[in-house]
C-alpha cells in the first residue's frame, strides 16, 4: 500500500496542497518534499543538505514573522515548488527543479513588512570536507581552507563556493551569500542569503541557488587526494602560564598590579579568576594591566584571547591612553623582552555583562619578535574579572596545484600554480634534486600572482619543486613530476598584452597586441559574444577592429585567444569602456575638485543612507558614500543610490567589494566601472578603505595593477585610497589619484598626522582629510553633555585640516543607520555645531577654490600653544584663517604682508573686527579658538 501510495505521488495524480509528492528523484538526486520547503537532499545517496528554510524576521532579528507552514506545495519526480502569501506580510514561492549533475532553487518573494528574511540551506560538514580536519574549496576564484577542528569564521561577500574531494567537486553558486558553522549549535554549515526590508513599500526579489556535483575521472582521484591531502592552515595553542590563575603562587607568571586581586567566588572554571578594580577617580594608568610575555615564533599568526566579566564598567580616558573597557591586548616584544611593536586589540566589555569569550584579530609577529606581550586591560572605571586566557598560533603552508604530484608532462616550460591563504610574494624552486642544492636549482623570485613558469625550457626528466613565502616562514610540500617533452620543442605560450581601453570617440578602434617566442599563427577574437575575426585586421603581433556602428553606452567585453604552430594558446579577455557625455572631475592639489575644469572645495560624509540625504543636502554637504559598496551591494543598487544622491543635488564615492579586490577580480572590477561610470552623480572611485590591514589586506602591486584597470577604462573620475599604517603609505603610491588622510583625533593630531601624510606622498599628489565626527571614547550609554569632538574641536579640525592644505574635507561617519558608533547624528547639540561649520567653510569656497598660491606657518604666543595659519590675496579680498591648536586660551599678536596698510580687519562668522596698526593685529584665542579675518586686498601690498 506504502508503495502504491508512492507512485501515486510522484505521477501527480493526487491534489498537490493535501497530498503533495513525498520526493522529488531525478538522476543521482533525491530530495524530500517537506511541509515548509525542501527537506534532506541526498547525491547518490550520501546526505549532502539537512533542509532549506525561509524565514522572514522581525526588524533586528527580533523574532519571526514569516515561515513556509501551510504552504500550497506541488511537485513532481523532477520538481517541486512551494506557495504561500500573507497579505500586508510577505508572499513568496520555492521552487527546486533537478536536471543531471546539477540540482536548482529558485526563490521569488514580495516583502511588504519590515525586517530581514534569511533563505538558509543546511549543509552537511561531512558531505563537504576534504579531510576529516578540514574543507579544501574555491571562494569564488580564490582558494581557501575552513579548519574543521574549531569553529571557523564566517564567509561572506562570495557567488560561489567549489568544495574539493578526492572523487568529486561541489560547487554551490549563490549570489552574495554568507557561509555561518553552526556546528557547536549542532546545525551543521548555513548557506544563508538575506533580504532586507524597511517597510516603506513592497520589496520583490528573485535569488537563485545552483548546486552542482562533478565526479572526478578515476585517473585523477590520486593526484586529487595528493593536493587535497595538503593542509593550509594549522593552528596549536600556544602555552600560557597560569592562563586561568590556578597557581598557588598569587599570579605566578603574571606582572603584579595593585588594582588586581585573585577572586574565588567569581570565575568560569577552576577555583579562581583575576580581579581588576579601578575607582572612578583615577587619572592615570596605575595597576589596569596584568602582563605576561610568551615565546613566539617570528612570522606566525596569532589570536589572543580571555573571558571577561564586567561590573559597571565605564569608559574614562586614562593616562592619555583612550579606554579600551575589560580587553586583552597582544603586543611584542624582541628576544632581550624589550617592547618591539603594537599588535591587537579585543573589543572591549563595559557596563554590566556575564562572562564573554574576547579575541583579537590573527596578528603576525613581526620580524625580530620573539615574545607575545599579554595585556589583560582595564583601561576603564569598574570591575572587571578575567580567566581562561588562550594564544594560538596559526601556521599557513603552501598548497601545490599544478603541475600534479608524479604528473607526466610534455611540456618544457611548465605551468606552475599553488595557493597561500594570503597574497604575498613568493619564491618557486624548481630542481632535478629533491635536495635543491645551488648550481642545480632554478628559482623565480618575488611571484606575485601563484603562478609561474620558467624562462628558459627545462630538458626532459625527473623534476622536484616547491614553494616558499619569503618573511612568513611558510612553505609547500616537494612535489615530483616528469617532463617529456625535447628541450628544443616550442612549449612557451603566447602573451597577450592588457589593452584595456577607454572609447572616446563613437566609433573608436580597438587594438590588441600579442607576442610569441616564434611568432603567433591563429587569432580568434569575440566582442560581446559576437566572433568579429573576419571583420578584424590581423598581423603577427596586433589586431585591430574598427567598428562599422557608434559603441553602445558602457562595458564591451573582448575574448582574444591566440595560437602559435605549435599549437600552445593563450587566451585573455579585454575591457572597454564607453562614456558618452560625461564631465571630467579631477582632484586638484588646491582647491578641491575640478569639475568640467571649474574648482570646488566640495564637504562630504560618510555612512550615509539614501533616507539621511535630505538632511546632508540641507546641511550644506556635497558628497555622501555608504559602505554597502565596498562590500556585496549590488551595480543596480549602487545605481538607486546615485540617483537618490542626484535627486537631492548630491554627489558620491562608490567602492568595490573588498574581497573581489582581495580574489584580484579585474571582471568584477570593470563591469561596475563599465555600470557606474556614466552616472552624473558620481565624484569618484573609492578603490580601498585600509587595505593593509591584515583581514582584508591587498598588496601594493596588486593595489596598483586595479588602479590602472580603473583608469584605463575611466579616466574621468578620480581614484581614492586610504591606508591605515602610516609607515606603509610610501608603499601603496600610485594607486590613487588622490590620498584621504584618516586625521581622526584632536586638534593637534590633525595637524601632525596631515603632514606626516604629506610628506610620505609627496609635493604632487592631491591630499584630503578625513576628521572625525563620532565618540572615540564612549562606548555604552551615551552621555551627550560629554560628546567629543564637542563644538569647539568639531571647528577646530576642520579648519585645521584647511590650514594645512586639505584639498577638499570629509567627515567620518554619520553612522549609517547603526549604533556601533555614537556620532553627531545621535547628539543635536553637535550636529548643529557642525552645520554651522560646513555653513562657515561653505562662505568661504570662493578663497579655498581660488588657484593662488597660500601661505602657511606656525605663531607660538605661549608655552605649548601653537597658532596655525594659512593666508592667501584675492583680487578683492584676502583672507587669513588662525586655529589655536592647544586647549588653552593665549593672545596673539599677527604679522602678516597682507596687513600692511590695512586699519582693521573683519572678523568673519564673529560679527566683530580688529585694529591693525604696522601691519599687525592682536586677538584672544580661547582653547581650541578659530578666527578667520578679512581685509580688502587694496589694503596691503
Amino acid at each position: 500500500m506504502k508503495k502504491l501510495l508512492i507512485l501515486l505521488l510522484l505521477s501527480g495524480l493526487m491534489a498537490p496542497a493535501a497530498q503533495a509528492a513525498q520526493v522529488v528523484a531525478e538522476g543521482p538526486w533525491h530530495v524530500t518534499v517537506g511541509p515548509t520547503g525542501p527537506g534532506e537532499i541526498r547525491y547518490n545517496g550520501q546526505v549532502l543538505v539537512q533542509g532549506v528554510h525561509l524565514t522572514g524576521f522581525q526588524p533586528q532579528w527580533k523574532g519571526s514573522r514569516f515561515h513556509m507552514g501551510g504552504a500550497r506545495i506541488t511537485a513532481d519526480k523532477a520538481g517541486a515548488t512551494w506557495e504561500k502569501r500573507d497579505p500586508g506580510n510577505q508572499e513568496a514561492t520555492v521552487a527546486v527543479s533537478a536536471a543531471g549533475p546539477k540540482l536548482t532553487f529558485t526563490l521569488k518573494t514580495a516583502i511588504h513588512a519590515a525586517g530581514p528574511t534569511e533563505w538558509t540551506f543546511v549543509l552537511v560538514p561531512e558531505a563537504v570536507r576534504a579531510m576529516e580536519t578540514h574543507c579544501s574549496l574555491w571562494v569564488d576564484d580564490k582558494h581557501s581552507s575552513l579548519n574543521l577542528t574549531d569553529t571557523f569564521p564566517q564567509l561572506s561577500n562570495f557567488r560561489e563556493l567549489r568544495f574539493e574531494q578526492p572523487e568529486r567537486t561541489i560547487i554551490i553558486r549563490a549570489e552574495g551569500a554568507l557561509l555561518q558553522d553552526r556546528r557547536e549549535q549542532g546545525e551543521g554549515l548555513h548557506l544563508v542569503l538575506v533580504i532586507g526590508s524597511d517597510g516603506s513599500q513592497a520589496k520583490s526579489e528573485t535569488r537563485a541557488v545552483e548546486i552542482e556535483v562533478l565526479d572526478a575521472k578515476p585517473d585523477e582521484v590520486v593526484a586529487r587526494r595528493a593536493v587535497l591531502s595538503q593542509v593550509p592552515i594549522v593552528t596549536r595553542s600556544v602555552p600560557v602560564p597560569n592562563a586561568g590563575f590556578e597557581e598557588e603562587e598569587a599570579f605566578a607568571s603574571w606582572t603584579r598590579s595593585p588594582r588586581a586581586a585573585l577572586d574565588t567566588e567569581v570565575k568560569r572554571s577552576g577555583k579562581q579568576s583575576a580581579r581588576i578594580t579601578i575607582p572612578e577617580e583615577q587619572e592615570d594608568l596605575t595597576g589596569v594591566y596584568l602582563t605576561q610575555q610568551v615565546p613566539v615564533r617570528a612570522g606566525q599568526l596569532y589570536t589572543a584571547e580571555a573571558w571577561v566579566k564586567t561590573q559597571g564598567v565605564a569608559p574614562k580616558e586614562l593616562g592619555g591612553r583612550h579606554s579600551t573597557g575589560g580587553t586583552i591586548i597582544l603586543e611584542w616584544a624582541d628576544k632581550e623582552g624589550k617592547w618591539l611593536a603594537a599588535g591587537a586589540y579585543a573589543p572591549g566589555s563595559y557596563g554590566n555583562t556575564d562572562w564573554k569569550r574576547v579575541a583579537t584579530k590573527e596578528c603576525r609577529a613581526p620580524e625580530g619578535a620573539a615574545y607575545a606581550v599579554l595585556f589583560l586591560s582595564m583601561r576603564a572605571t569598574g570591575t572587571a574579572w578575567f580567566d581562561d586566557v588562550k594564544l594560538t598560533e596559526t601556521q599557513r603552508h603552501v598548497v601545490l596545484l599544478a603541475p600534479g604530484f608524479q604528473k607526466v608532462v610534455a611540456d618544457n616550460t611548465p605551468r606552475f600554480e599553488w595557493s597561500y591563504a594570503e597574497r604575498a610574494d613568493a619564491i618557486l624552486e624548481i630542481s632535478s634534486d629533491p635536495g635543491f642544492p645551488e648550481g642545480k636549482t632554478i628559482t623565480i623570485d618575488r611571484v606575485q600572482r601563484a603562478v609561474a613558469s620558467p624562462e628558459k625550457p627545462l630538458p626532459p626528466g625527473k623534476y622536484y619543486w616547491r614553494v616558499r613565502i619569503a618573511g612568513h616562514d611558510a612553505s609547500s610540500a616537494v612535489w615530483e613530476f616528469q617532463q617529456t617533452a625535447p628541450q628544443d620543442q616550442d612549449c612557451t605560450e603566447p602573451v597577450i598584452e592588457a589593452t584595456h581601453a577607454f572609447l572616446a570617440e563613437p566609433r573608436q578602434a580597438i587594438s590588441v597586441r600579442y607576442s610569441d617566442n616564434v611568432g603567433v599563427k591563429n587569432v580568434r577574437l569575440v566582442l560581446d559574444g559576437r566572433d568579429i575575426t573576419r571583420r578584424a585586421k590581423v598581423g603577427p603581433t596586433s589586431a585591430q577592429f574598427v567598428p562599422d556602428r557608434d559603441w553602445a553606452p558602457g562595458l564591451h567585453k573582448l575574448d582574444v585567444e591566440v595560437a602559435d604552430a605549435r599549437g600552445n594558446q593563450a587566451s585573455r579577455r579585454l575591457f572597454f569602456n564607453r562614456m558618452p557625455g560625461v564631465v571630467k572631475k579631477e582632484w586638484l592639489k588646491s582647491g578641491g575638485i575640478a569639475i568640467d575644469g571649474k574648482p570646488h572645495f566640495l564637504l562630504g560624509m560618510y555612512g550615509v543612507r539614501r533616507e539621511d540625504m535630505p538632511e546632508m543636502a540641507a546641511a550644506g554637504y556635497d558628497f555622501v558614500h555608504n559602505y554597502a559598496w565596498d562590500g556585496t551591494g549590488s551595480n543596480e543598487s549602487a545605481l538607486e543610490y546615485l540617483d537618490e544622491a542626484q535627486k537631492h543635488g548630491l554627489q558620491a564615492f562608490i567602492g568595490f567589494n573588498r574581497a573581489r579586490l582581495q580574489a584580484w577580480d579585474e571582471e568584477f572590477v570593470a563591469e561596475r566601472v563599465g555600470a557606474l561610470g556614466r552616472h552624473p552623480a558620481l565624484l569618484a572611485w573609492y578603490l580601498f578603505d585600509e587595505p593593509d590591514l591584515g583581514h582584508q589586506y591587498v598588496p601594493p602591486d596588486q593595489l596598483r595593477a586595479l588602479y590602472q584597470l580603473i583608469k584605463a577604462l575611466d579616466p574621468l573620475h578620480p581614484v581614492i585610497v586610504t591606508v591605515a599604517q602610516t609607515h606603509l603609505v610610501p608603499a601603496y603610491h600610485h594607486s590613487y589619484d588622490v590620498y584621504w588622510s584618516m586625521d581622526y583625533g584632536n586638534t593637534a593630531h590633525v595637524a601632525s598626522n596631515y603632514d606626516r601624510h604629506s610628506e610620505l606622498i609627496g609635493p604632487d599628489t592631491p591630499q584630503m582629510s578625513i576628521v572625525h565626527c563620532y565618540d572615540q571614547k564612549q562606548k555604552a550609554n551615551l552621555v551627550p553633555e560629554k560628546f567629543q569632538p564637542g563644538p569647539a574641536m568639531l571647528r577646530a579640525n576642520a579648519f585645521m585640516a584647511i590650514a594645512h592644505g586639505s584639498s577638499s574635507l570629509a567627515w567620518w561617519w554619520w553612522g549609517q543607520g547603526g549604533s556601533s558608533f555614537f556620532t553627531v547624528a545621535h547628539v543635536p547639540e553637535a550636529w548643529a555645531a557642525l552645520k554651522e561649520t560646513v555653513r562657515q567653510i561653505r562662505h568661504l569656497r570662493p578663497v579655498l577654490e581660488a588657484q593662488v598660491p597660500a601661505r602657511r606657518w606656525v605663531e607660538k604666543p605661549a608655552e605649548g600653544v601653537e597658532i596655525h595659519l594659512w593666508e592667501r590675496k584675492l583680487p578683492d579680498r584676502s583672507v587669513i584663517i588662525a586655529v589655536n591648536r592647544d586647549e588653552k586660551a593665549c593672545e596673539l599678536t599677527l604679522a602678516s604682508p597682507l596687513l600692511a596698510n590695512a586699519t582693521q580687519a573683519k572678523v568673519l562668522f564673529e560679527d566683530r573686527a580688529v585694529l591693525v596698526r604696522e601691519g599687525r593685529l592682536t586677538d584672544r584665542f580661547e582653547p581650541l579658538g578659530v578666527h578667520v579675518y578679512e581685509v580688502p586686498t587694496g589694503a596691503g601690498r
